[in-house]
C-alpha cells in the first residue's frame, strides 16, 4: 500500500494537517481576518466637525418676499443667529506659515466636495437654510493679504434653468480684529465678542423668473455682529492601531472557525 505524506500548515503557531477539516475553516476565518485588518487600516482618519455661530442684528435689509417677516417689509433692527456646520476633512485645504493661514474651499465650482454640512439663518422666529453645494469657504488668516486676524465663513447655492431662470442664495460672515484672537487652525474652537471684533455679514435669497422677467424671491440684508463662537461638535473615531485590529480580526476569524467546526461535527 502506497503511503502519502501528510501536508502540514503552520497558522498562528499551530500545525494543522491537510486531512483535518478544521484547516479549511481556519483558512477561511484567517482570510476574513486579514481582509478586515487591511480594509480597516486603509480607512482614513476623520477630522473635526465645527460649528460657527454669529449673532447680532440686521441692517440695510429688504424682505419683499416675506421669508422672515411681512412681505415688502424691513428686517432692520431684528436679532439674528447665523450658524454654519462644516467638516474640516472635506474640500480643498491650504495651510501656510509662519503666522496663521488655514483655508478650506469646495463645491461644484471647485474640484473638491463642499465642506458645509448645513448653514442656517434665523431672524426672529423664522429660519432659512443654504446648503453650500455651489461654493463654500472657511478661512483663518493673519498673514499675506490679511493685515489683521480674520475669520470668514461663506456658503452659496446657485441653480440655473435653460430659459435663464436662476436661484442664488448666499450666507457670508466675516470677522476681523487688530488683536490676536485666532487659533492656529480651523479645527480649534475660539470665541470673540463685539469689544474685540469688527465685522461684516450678508445674506441673500434671489429667484429670477425669465418668463416674467422679474424676481419671485427677493430678500437680502447686512448683518452686524455681537459675537462669534466656533466650537467643535464632532470628531470621527480614531482607528485602532494595526496590532489591535489584528487581534480583533483574528479573534473574529477563530470564533467563526469554532462555530463552523461544531456544525460540521
Amino acid at each position: 500500500m502506497r503511503r502519502t505524506k501528510a501536508r502540514c500548515t503552520l497558522i498562528l503557531g499551530v500545525v494543522y494537517s491537510e486531512g483535518d477539516r478544521t484547516m479549511g475553516y481556519l483558512r477561511e476565518g484567517m482570510t476574513a481576518a486579514v481582509l478586515a485588518v487591511a480594509v480597516t487600516a486603509a480607512a482614513p482618519a476623520g477630522a473635526a466637525t465645527m460649528q460657527a455661530v454669529f449673532t447680532g442684528s440686521v441692517f440695510g435689509s429688504t424682505d419683499q418676499t416675506g421669508l422672515f417677516g411681512a412681505p415688502g417689509g424691513s428686517l432692520d433692527g431684528l436679532g439674528y443667529t447665523l450658524t454654519y456646520v462644516y467638516d474640516t476633512s472635506l474640500g480643498s485645504r491650504t495651510t501656510a506659515g509662519p503666522g496663521t493661514f488655514d483655508d478650506i474651499v469646495g463645491g461644484v465650482t471647485w474640484p473638491a466636495a463642499s465642506p458645509t454640512l448645513s448653514a442656517t439663518l434665523t431672524i426672529g422666529s423664522a429660519s432659512r437654510s443654504v446648503g453650500g453645494t455651489y461654493y463654500s469657504n472657511y478661512q483663518l488668516c493673519n498673514v499675506g493679504h490679511c493685515s489683521v486676524d480674520q475669520y470668514s465663513a461663506n456658503a452659496q447655492d446657485f441653480t440655473t434653468q435653460q430659459d435663464g431662470s436662476y436661484t442664488y442664495n448666499i450666507f457670508n460672515g466675516y470677522a476681523f480684529d487688530t488683536a490676536d484672537f485666532l487659533p492656529d487652525n480651523l479645527d480649534t474652537p475660539f470665541s470673540v465678542v463685539t469689544s474685540a471684533l469688527q465685522q461684516f455679514g450678508y445674506f441673500q435669497f434671489l429667484t429670477f423668473d425669465a418668463a416674467s422677467g422679474g424676481f419671485t424671491t427677493y430678500t437680502n440684508g447686512s448683518l452686524s455682529m455681537d459675537s462669534l463662537t466656533v466650537s467643535q461638535v464632532g470628531v470621527a473615531p480614531v482607528p485602532l492601531p494595526a496590532s489591535g485590529l489584528l487581534l480583533l480580526a483574528a479573534g473574529a476569524g477563530l470564533a467563526a472557525l469554532r462555530r463552523r467546526a461544531r456544525r460540521a461535527a
